[in-house]
């Protein structure tokens, strides 16, 4: 990157603000997938509701569950309750395995509208944009898949089991209950979560990376992208994963812990008051915690975008002219066999 696209990109302030406002800036790309993760949330929602009115509409009184199901109800109608949920386990495959999806396309189509300089309205270039990266981003989306699994059979499964609790710690059976003491049995915990999330962590970040790389450089293969970004990574932790870290600090304060905290609020009165405009205003706040996370999940891509482009040099346009030969501006005769002739603008 020459100097200038660099004092340029110093002008726009750090890279966590710049991409902030670079989303918000894109009102269609961010409701297109806030709207989609409603849609998908739709079927269990209306499902349960129409369950648990069919259950209560006649042998309760108006607002004495709205709070909680007390021990007699869940003991009365336990096979309706179970029933329910098994309804919501089958959902969930499908509605996860189409939240996947809609993630690929969403992540397309923000790079589109972040990439696109044309007048095409943002409607267009995400739509664009989602469909053009699809099946490169669905590739590489399994992978991470198998990645995410492969970290969680390490600190779960066989490994942790034999290698930490087995031959470390010399406990008979990987159990730890089975440890003399229970602060370490809980420190152990909190190190395998706390590795656990690293783990996700690291991955997604290369993955989101990877992703950009392959929008700048889309002559290169899924493998060559993903070795770059991790070069990348390594090269330049700081660069790279500072602007991620800070966006999940706003998400984590706003979504979290601001907006977490008004419902806590709100569903702790419901067993005072059980209004009806209280449960609604939670699931308002519902909502626009969903729609501050949809601005977040384009905001990481807008600072990786940036982020990369510091780093990566645009390709080189190829020239029309290069099989030909012919001075400038005047005939352009092709080197090969062709009986044909042209002129350079």
């Amino acid at each position: 990157m020459d100097n200038h696209d660099e004092r340029k990109q110093d002008s726009e302030g750090p890279v966590f603000l710049w991409a902030l406002r670079s989303a918000i800036a894109r009102p269609v790309a961010y409701g297109f997938y806030a709207l989609g993760i409603l849609a998908l949330s739709a079927p269990a929602v209306l499902t349960t509701q129409r369950a648990y009115a069919d259950l209560l509409g006649q042998s309760y009184a108006p607002g004495s569950s709205v709070y909680n199901l007390d021990t007699n109800l869940r003991t009365d109608h336990g096979a309706v309750i179970s029933q329910q949920a098994d309804v919501l386990a089958t959902l969930g495959g499908p509605l996860g395995l189409v939240a996947i999806f809609l993630g690929v396309f969403a992540a397309g189509g923000w790079i589109g509208v972040l990439l696109d300089r044309t007048d095409r309205g943002q409607a267009r270039k995400f739509f664009a944009g989602g469909l053009h990266y699809f099946w490169r981003f669905t590739g590489l989306a399994l992978f991470v898949i198998l990645l995410l699994a492969a970290w969680h059979w390490v600190l779960f499964e066989w490994p942790y089991k034999e290698l930490v609790l087995r031959r470390a710690f010399g406990l008979e059976r990987a159990e730890t209950r089975l440890m003399d003491s229970e602060a370490t049995a809980l420190w152990l915990g909190w190190a395998q979560a706390g590795l656990h999330f690293l783990g996700l962590a690291a991955v997604l970040a290369w993955a989101l990376y990877t992703r950009v790389r392959l929008a700048l450089q889309p002559s290169n293969s899924v493998i060559v992208a993903g070795f770059a970004a991790l070069w990348t990574l390594v090269r330049h932790p700081l660069r790279t994963l500072r602007p991620l870290v800070l966006l999940f600090l706003v998400e984590l304060a706003v979504v979290s812990l601001a907006l977490g905290a008004m419902s806590k609020a709100l569903d702790t009165s419901l067993e005072s008051h059980p209004d009806g405009w209280r449960v609604g205003l939670m699931a308002a706040i519902g909502v626009l915690a969903l729609l501050v996370s949809a601005v977040l999940f384009g905001a990481r891509y807008a600072a990786a975008t940036r982020v990369v482009r510091s780093f990566v040099k645009p390709l080189a346009h190829p020239d029309p002219w290069s099989d030909r030969i012919g001075p400038p501006g005047g005939p352009q005769y092709p080197l090969g066999g062709q009986d044909e002739f042209s002129v350079s603008m």
